[in-house]
């Protein structure tokens, strides 16, 4: 099987003010960059979508429910550098009204073995299949606790033959340093618990898992 990671991100939900995090202001406040900096920043012209700030592999956004800093190398000593952001950004500002955050670390994995595709199997499947309707996509979803906050796991079959395994870390707080603590966590610890998950799901051992030896990066 071949694994392909893509749309990680860390996101912080709240009442961020855009006219604070402006893209001087991400840049000062959170990249802890001179004022005078020069910073590249991309804006959509045809649609009404926040401005993105782009910086050193990290894709930062903000608008009036959410601050979002996605990775475009998606690997772990990149996303701990996403979450010291998003911690940043917390304890930077501690008038915004904090609702929670999460952690998005997503696979696609190509041609899934008959195995892994079991835990998709159902009656109800088997019976749709059986009187003649194309099953289009199924999932496997589950919900773990992971205190204070929760995994959201699931497995997701699309009609193209690609199995989309998805882990959101959810942390949901009004408190500003429960938020802050829950997006300083150990980087190290976060990758054991995705490998765990992951690797659980997809019958690999930890061995290999770590070793990456069945992960394909975007390189």
């Amino acid at each position: 099987m071949e694994r392909l990671a893509k749309d990680w991100a860390v996101v912080v939900l709240g009442r961020w003010n855009p006219a604070i995090l402006t893209p001087a202001g991400i840049a000062t406040r959170l990249l802890g960059l001179n004022k005078d900096a020069p910073i590249e920043v991309q804006v959509a012209l045809n649609e009404h979508r926040p401005f993105r700030v782009r910086s050193d592999g990290l894709i930062i956004s903000v608008d009036w429910s959410a601050l979002r800093i996605e990775l475009e190398d998606p690997t772990f000593p990149k996303l701990a550098t996403a979450m010291a952001l998003a911690t940043k950004a917390i304890k930077s500002l501690p008038e915004t009204p904090l609702i929670a955050a999460g952690i998005n670390v997503k696979y696609e994995v190509n041609n899934p073995t008959a195995t892994v595709l079991k835990l998709l199997d159902s009656g109800f499947v088997t019976a749709m299949s059986d009187a003649g309707r194309q099953v289009k996509e199924r999932s496997y979803r589950l919900t773990l606790l992971d205190d204070p906050g929760v995994i959201n796991f699931e497995l997701a079959y699309k009609s193209t033959e690609v199995l989309v395994v998805s882990s959101n870390f959810h942390c949901e707080s009004t408190e500003e340093a429960t938020l802050a603590n829950w997006c300083s966590q150990a980087i190290d610890n976060l990758e054991q618990t995705v490998h765990s998950i992951v690797g659980g799901a997809l019958g690999i051992t930890a061995e290999e898992e770590l070793d990456g030896t069945e992960q394909q990066n975007d390189e």
